[in-house]
């Protein structure tokens, strides 16, 4: 369960493409450092 103006930011292989959308989380940015990467989802109405 999240609030309605949530953000979750998801830690992850660079190689490794995580999907744009996972229910009301879209992803609005991504951010790669070495071999890590951030993903970075908001919540949004569906």
């Amino acid at each position: 369960m999240l609030a309605p103006d949530a953000l979750v930011v998801a830690e992850h292989e660079k190689r490794r493409e995580l999907d744009k959308r996972y229910g009301r989380l879209v992803r609005y940015r991504v951010l790669k450092q070495g071999d890590a990467a951030l993903s970075f989802y908001e919540s949004q109405p569906e």
